[in-house]
């Protein structure tokens, strides 16, 4: 048997960052409140920081891990850094495609909002 070390793809090494966003100060008091049922706010977490700690939160959120964009065109974005940070598969739940007052209801984003929402009310939600 050899004992060379084995090489580490980038990939791993990105996940393994997760590993030590857990062990920093204050992680576990915000993954005790969420498992106490509490909402958490974690302030000035912006860019792939924000997808690396959701898929920190996620692995020890005791149901399923709700994250909001102040921005509509923040989410494909988030969702492209989950997966960097993580094997789980997000879902995204859709913002209408029109303003409130116009009225106007787009089948599919319909669709995909009820899609969500039975899964979430579901026996295995996302």
């Amino acid at each position: 048997m050899s004992n060379a070390p084995t090489a580490v793809s980038p990939s791993d090494r990105l996940l393994e960052l997760v590993r030590c966003l857990e062990r920093e100060e204050g992680f576990s008091g915000v993954v005790a409140g969420l498992r106490a049922g509490q909402a958490a706010t974690l302030e000035g977490v912006w860019g792939s920081c924000c997808a690396l700690a959701a898929a920190a939160l996620a692995e020890h959120a005791a149901a399923t891990l709700v994250v909001v964009c102040p921005h509509v065109d923040q989410v494909d974005d988030l969702i492209e850094d989950l997966g960097l940070f993580s094997r789980i598969t997000p879902e995204k739940f859709p913002a209408w495609e029109s303003l409130p007052e116009e009225r106007v209801i787009h089948d599919e984003v319909a669709g995909d909002r009820t899609r969500l929402l039975k899964l979430l009310a579901g026996p295995q939600p996302p």
